[in-house]
């Protein structure tokens, strides 16, 4: 059976089912906790309209959700597309199978209000990029960026923790080593986390962010009030933890990270700096905080910046779209426009050289 949840008081009483499934899927990201979601909601969703699906099973017990949103041209969307970097499904294990998907098609299928369907940011292992095929023959799919990772785990063979980084030959790992030892002398680092008692860093996040639209590294509409009352609401909440790196009290850099428990995985999110060449020394002291922590995986989340790619090697993983369309016209019209766009990328880089 499936419903749809448009009212945020509605959504709010959702709470207890939705982290029983968050817990139980193992794909779900930090970017799908109930808490996220909501304050997601909340903040961001004013143009658009609430589009929660809900299925449930038999007895009436809800079994999987797409925390989705429809503008009002018909296009159904993940609430959280704009500022997250994985998006997704969340549902139990048991109920991740064919009769699911070919029901939640019948319902796209059918439903006049939806025209046109656009699922971004999705991971490898998501359900949602090969349920729908068999199906829906105005589907297809595309690769639109990147993620990386680092597994930072602790070796009875290592010297420190730049030995954790498996793929960095020896004169790359030197310079790592010499950046922490620079950082070490004249900064100082610390993490912020509010399970620990610690108070939300403000000044910080205030400072830099300033610093920011100065400089023209940021305008200033990206840090609009909405979007910094909405990480402050995501530290209150324990969801976030925070990275800070300073030197003589000012603030040089700062960076946003998700923990997830299950995948026991740090997904690096928002970056303030004062200059981009802290962005390295920062990283590497996020790592040596992992790796004297018993270890985890560095999730560099989307995109593929080169100092990251230089320094410490990850590996790389490709996010898709899907996309769904209702005729065979609006499905050719969206392949040529996914063709014109690749072409257009493929120029710009090429008239770069």
């Amino acid at each position: 059976m499936i419903q749809v949840i448009n009212e945020i008081d509605k959504f709010k009483s959702l709470k207890d089912d939705w982290e029983r499934i968050w817990h139980n899927c193992k794909s779900a990201t930090p970017f799908q906790t109930f808490d996220y979601v909501l304050a997601s909601a909340s903040t961001f969703y004013e143009t658009d309209s609430l589009y929660i699906i809900l299925m449930s099973d038999g007895d009436g017990v809800v079994r999987a959700v797409l925390p989705t949103k429809i503008d009002k041209s018909g296009r159904l969307s993940f609430i959280n597309v704009h500022h997250s970097d994985f998006c997704g499904i969340i549902v139990e294990p048991e109920y991740d199978n064919f009769n699911l998907y070919e029901e939640l098609s019948k319902f796209f299928l059918s439903n006049n209000q939806i025209k046109t369907i656009c699922f971004d940011n999705l991971k490898r292992d998501s359900s949602l990029l090969s349920s729908f095929k068999p199906f829906i023959y105005t589907c297809f799919i595309q690769d639109i960026n990147y993620y990386s990772v680092i597994p930072i785990f602790p070796k009875t063979t290592d010297k420190d923790f730049v030995d954790a980084f498996s793929f960095v030959a020896s004169k790359r790992k030197k310079k790592l080593r010499n950046q922490h030892k620079a950082t070490l002398h004249g900064c100082e680092f610390r993490i912020y986390d509010k399970a620990n008692g610690d108070i939300y860093p403000e000044d910080v996040v205030n400072s830099l962010t300033e610093t920011m639209v100065v400089k023209g590294y940021r305008a200033r509409t990206y840090f609009s009030m909405s979007m910094l009352n909405f990480w402050k609401e995501l530290y209150e909440k324990e969801l976030l933890i925070c990275a800070v790196l300073r030197q003589g009290g000012v603030a040089l850099s700062c960076n946003f990270m998700f923990y997830d428990s299950k995948s026991k995985e740090y997904i690096k999110w928002i970056m303030l700096y004062e200059d981009g060449r802290y962005n390295l020394a920062i990283n590497v002291e996020i790592a040596d905080f992992i790796y004297k922590n018993q270890g985890a995986y560095i999730n560099f989340a989307r995109g593929i910046y080169d100092y990251k790619m230089e320094n410490f090697h990850p590996l790389v993983y490709p996010l898709y779209r899907v996309i769904i369309t209702k005729s065979i016209w609006q499905h050719i019209k969206a392949v040529c426009c996914v063709t014109f766009n690749n072409v257009k990328t493929i120029l710009k880089q090429y008239l770069k050289k």
